[in-house]
């Protein structure tokens, strides 16, 4: 769950938005760096005036990030703490009517993606982790840097050795 922080233009009229994605990760120790992917789409209510309006726009990112563990329990509940920083490609469609004088927008815009990120996860079964954090999205475009906070849900699970083995 995303709500938007920046320009003002982004901010008025559009709906927080909702989003789904992945990532696979390598640790070395402390650090751990791989490769991520999200999907978010917002959708617009309208601007005070401007009379009936509707729109989506929908926000792709493909990063590489790098995450270090801040603080980590390994004993029964396998806690941690990570900060997370992130850097790649973003993509951003805008589709919709928008009243009046704005009439109909279409269009695509790619560029660079960047992150800031705090992330808490705790065990859920074995190697399985569940987490909860708050990440901070810039996207800069030519003529627009849209940026916006979110609500971060996961599951973490080893592509390896998270199965029960037989005895």
């Amino acid at each position: 769950m995303a709500a938007p922080v920046d320009p003002q233009l982004f901010v008025d009229g559009w709906r927080n938005g909702l989003g789904i994605g992945g990532s696979l990760r390598a640790r070395w120790a402390a650090l751990e760096t791989g490769l991520d992917a999200d999907f978010a789409q917002f959708g617009f209510d309208g601007l005070e005036n401007v009379g009936t309006l509707g729109g989506e726009r929908r926000m792709t990112r493909l990063a590489v990030p790098v995450r270090v563990t801040l603080w980590k329990e390994d004993q029964r509940t396998r806690q941690r703490l990570y900060l997370q920083v992130s850097a790649g490609w973003g993509h951003q469609s805008i589709a919709g009517t928008f009243g009046g004088a704005l009439a109909t927008a279409n269009k695509t815009q790619d560029g660079f993606v960047g992150t800031l990120g705090l992330r808490y996860a705790r065990s859920v079964y074995r190697s399985t982790l569940w987490s909860v954090g708050l990440r901070y999205t810039r996207f800069e475009f030519d003529q627009e840097s849209p940026s916006a906070v979110a609500l971060v849900l996961g599951i973490q699970m080893p592509l390896s050795g998270s199965r029960p083995r037989a005895r």
